[in-house]
């Protein structure tokens, strides 16, 4: 459930996930895409498949790439 304040837009750092799946000749591609609520920010990240692991996966690379800021960029994702 999404948290008040996050549904209110007043406040930066909320975000909204989902897999997007498309298929093209046979093969099956997986985006994990992540939109900031208040400044409408996007991210999209190709994954290897719309399972946990492979989201958790992602959102570790993000982790990585933000490093100490992380907590204040992503303070909540609802998917």
């Amino acid at each position: 459930q999404r948290p008040e304040i996050a549904a209110l837009r007043i406040e930066e750092g909320h975000w909204e996930g989902d897999t997007v799946v498309g298929k093209r000749a046979g093969k099956e591609s997986v985006v994990l895409s992540l939109l900031e609520k208040k400044t409408e920010n996007y991210i999209a990240l190709q994954i290897p498949g719309k399972d946990a692991d492979s989201v958790l996966s992602a959102m570790q690379l993000l982790k990585e790439e933000f490093g100490n800021k992380f907590s204040q960029v992503f303070k909540t994702i609802t998917v």
